[in-house]
């Protein structure tokens, strides 16, 4: 109305300042053409409002969502009003007959909102202000776990357009087949559009933060999200493999039962992420709109009884066996109520269970941790992240939170650092207790004692290296390793010592040898180095400098004050007279020892070398 004020000012000094009398049928003109313009009636006095705001009053403080490519992405809480449809039952054209009539519900709608809509209908309100018609914007609501979510607005023609997305529709029928429900906006006008955005959500708060974006920037932030989402897929399938295979080769249990488990968490993971029902499960809806709970149910159900099984030998309390198996029982009759009869009952009690699981897991570890067990650390290090994630999780289930990007992503990535830790810890006590085990396998061909090849594997290995040498005329090298005090050990701090000393001597060598070295011990003290491929004596000294250094490294396995006595022959083989002993390997080893015994003993030099 203020364009037609100023426009009846005008028309007022154009009336003092011109008196000519072919103004005036002019300004009667002007006069009718402002009549038919005029597109609302005489301004009227003002109504008292209500609580129940005018349409038209309400629409004009209806903040509009400014689409600007300067700021790809929006959240249009601040920008949107909301109103809860108890009856279930309002359809767009009662909303719009409300609204003609002066009748308006809708609320601001803030941050913090969690609406409990199950058998009700939330309405989201906003509109959008385009500054160019040639970018592209899409709508996203932020949960996967939306029942159905239609959007409404007026296209350029004036008729209404629908769109569906969530779990009651297919994913193939979306309108953006993506993990999260998303619409596409109006586009080629810069006017005010008008949304109405109706969702419906059974038991599960809606809380979703709603986005809008740019194209680019869509695409931009899925990659990104996808890239997360692919790592812990990749995670799960590797991990997965891993147990299942040390389950079947080692007899297991431990690992078989962390395979489900790990099966379990994976699952649900990406089923509350929304990617195995865009993958798997994309044309029904059934599936996607109720296993996200069933998993969580068998994942609440697993968890206690994994670390009971990993914590069996240690905790052996009546009470709280019974309270896991009841719980396990519970949450399976959970999960099978919610995929056959879901209700706000098994919605509660599936709640109630994960934070009970929660309470198991960690009630098992303080007990084990009080009973001085190596494995309650790793277990209590593995499940703290997921506890953590798990709350706020909860929380969020009961609406006492807003749904965000932590609740969505904790669980994922307090998974992706879970995994790999009990994966770990299960491997690290299995290698312990299979450690007599593997030793017993390996006598055919290792030292009882220390673990090295016993004769015959070194003597294969030495067979090889002359074979090559002749082949490509080349020398290979060999090292006669002594240990003068052993029997020392014996005499001054017993068997077991000297036995300590032995395997001392043989880890110090395998530390610094090559991959591709043989280590071999002889007899009670003396150990003997196959170098192999081409050697000089540059390298053969070098290395036989630091076996004579490394005995002297200061160790908490020997006595205090005591250390390891090498004496070192080495040698560049093949030599004249190891050839006229023969070339076949025992005549060889055999030449080496015989010449470092016939080496003074009580020369104080520790590295001697032969023929060169």
């Amino acid at each position: 109305m203020l364009r037609y004020i100023h426009f009846f000012n005008a028309t007022l000094r154009l009336h003092r300042h011109c008196c000519a009398s072919w103004m005036w049928p002019l300004l009667l003109m002007m006069a009718v053409s402002l009549t038919a313009l005029a597109d609302h009636p005489k301004p009227q006095k003002p109504q008292p409002v209500t609580p129940l705001v005018s349409s038209a009053l309400s629409l004009r403080q209806l903040q509009p969502v400014p689409l600007n490519p300067e700021k790809p992405h929006i959240d249009i809480t601040p920008y949107a009003e909301y109103w809860i449809d108890d009856s279930k039952d309002t359809t767009l054209t009662a909303l719009q007959a409300r609204a003609t009539a002066g009748v308006d519900m809708f609320k601001p709608s803030k941050a913090d909102d969690a609406h409990k809509i199950d058998g009700k209908v939330l309405w989201i309100r906003f509109e959008t202000k385009a500054s160019d018609t040639s970018s592209r914007w899409l709508l996203e609501l932020g949960s996967p776990l939306i029942d159905d979510a239609r959007l409404y607005w007026r296209d350029t023609n004036g008729r209404w357009v629908s769109l569906s997305a969530g779990d009651a529709v297919p994913r193939v029928q979306w309108p953006v087949p993506t993990r999260l429900p998303s619409f596409v906006l109006q586009g080629g006008t810069t006017d005010f559009v008008q949304y109405y955005l109706r969702i419906e959500n059974a038991r599960f708060p809606a809380s979703l933060p709603i986005h809008v974006f740019q194209d680019i920037t869509y695409l931009q932030t899925h990659q990104s999200e996808q890239m997360l989402l692919g790592a812990l897929t990749g995670l799960i399938v590797l991990m997965l493999i891993g147990s299942i295979s040390i389950a079947y080769v080692r007899r297991e249990q431990a690992f078989a039962a962390y395979s489900v488990y790990l099966l379990a968490l994976g699952v649900f993971n990406l089923t509350n992420t929304g990617l195995t029902p865009l993958y798997l499960w994309n044309e029904s809806p059934l599936l996607a709109d109720r296993m996200n709970y069933v998993l969580a149910a068998i994942t609440a159900a697993l968890g206690p009884l994994l670390v009971r099984l990993i914590v069996q030998p240690v905790v052996r309390i009546r009470a709280i066996n019974i309270v896991i198996a009841v719980h396990a029982m519970a949450m399976i009759v959970c999960a099978s109520l919610e995929l056959l009869l879901p209700s706000i009952g098994s919605y509660r009690l599936l709640n109630i269970g994960v934070l009970l699981s929660v309470v198991l897991v960690y009630a098992l570890v303080i007990i084990t941790w009080q009973r001085q067990e190596p494995i309650s650390r790793w277990v209590a290090l593995c499940f703290a992240p997921v506890a953590l994630s798990a709350l706020p999780l909860i929380l969020r289930n009961f609406g006492a939170i807003p749904n965000s990007w932590l609740t969505q992503y904790s669980v994922p990535i307090a998974t992706m650092i879970e995994l790999p830790l009990l994966f770990y810890a299960l491997l690290s006590r299995s290698n312990m207790r299979r450690e007599g085990v593997a030793r017993a396998a390996g006598l055919p061909t290792q030292d009882a004692l220390t673990g090295l090849p016993n004769m015959r594997n070194f003597l294969q290995h030495l067979h090889g290296s002359i074979t090559r040498s002749h082949r490509f005329r080349h020398h290979y090298g060999l090292l006669h390793v002594d240990l003068t005090n052993h029997a020392w050990f014996v005499k001054e701090h017993g068997r077991e010592m000297a036995d300590r000393a032995l395997i001392l001597t043989s880890t110090r060598l395998q530390q610094l040898v090559r991959d591709v070295d043989t280590i071999c011990r002889m007899d009670e003290t003396q150990f003997v180095i196959l170098v192999e491929g081409a050697c000089n004596p540059g390298q053969l000294t070098k290395l036989a400098a630091r076996v004579s250094a490394s005995a002297h490294a200061p160790t908490e396995v020997l006595p205090v004050g005591a250390s390891l006595r090498l004496s070192i022959c080495c040698a560049l083989m093949p030599t004249e007279a190891s050839l006229e002993a023969g070339d076949d390997a025992h005549a060889q080893l055999g030449w080496l020892i015989a010449a470092a015994e016939a080496m003074p003993k009580e020369q104080r030099k520790l590295v001697r070398s032969i023929g060169f």
